[in-house]
């Protein structure tokens, strides 16, 4: 889902920030916690992806605000729901006793989370050229178990080395040689051949 969103309103709450509602979506029958802001007509708005979300959360009967659960209580502790909701209550400085309703919410969430501009995005050298990012070879297993030289011999003579990327789309996306040929494991589960 596209939507326009103008990025001088983007912004972080603050640790103890209350979270209150807006009025009820009746067109949705849900409680809206976020929506894209901006538009085609603004000029300093641009196009964003969100993903559209619903939940049903809890918020307090007398003044509609939405209880931040007590995660650790639910998800380490004991899973009881209402007892996260009773300290979320107390975390937000209500009583444990203060009433409260489950509604239903909805967001528009921002994708944005780890994605560089193309300009910046990883090349496949960035891993498997390198080992700054990640030691594909040494630490999770990946490496040949011979020299390229060796290897290559296994079925014709000496060869160019075209760099991995040419090498790997060539013996494994084309021809659909196992791993095994040039590694020391093998992915069965691929459906690879020996060459």
């Amino acid at each position: 889902m596209l939507g326009f969103n103008n990025p001088q309103e983007f912004g972080l709450c603050a640790q103890g920030d209350i979270a209150d509602l807006v009025k009820k979506d009746s067109a949705l029958d849900t409680y809206p916690t976020s929506r894209p802001v901006g538009g085609i007509d603004d000029p300093n708005s641009k196009l964003y992806p969100f993903k559209y979300k619903t939940a049903v959360q809890p918020k307090t009967v007398r003044d509609d605000r939405l209880i931040a659960l007590d995660t650790f209580e639910y998800l380490k502790v004991s899973g009881d729901v209402g007892k996260a909701v009773q300290n979320g209550l107390v975390n937000m400085g209500y009583s444990g006793t203060e009433p409260y309703a489950w509604v239903f919410t909805d967001t528009y969430g921002l994708i944005n989370h780890g994605i560089p501009p193309a300009s910046a995005a990883l090349r496949c050298g960035d891993c498997h050229q390198s080992i700054l990012r990640m030691d594909l070879k040494g630490d999770i297993g990946y490496a040949p178990k011979d020299g390229l030289a060796m290897l290559c011999v296994q079925c014709h003579g000496r060869k160019e080395n075209k760099g991995f990327e040419k090498l790997h789309d060539l013996h494994v996306t084309r021809k659909k040689y196992d791993c095994a040929w040039c590694h020391t494991f093998s992915r069965p589960e691929k459906g690879l051949k020996a060459p």
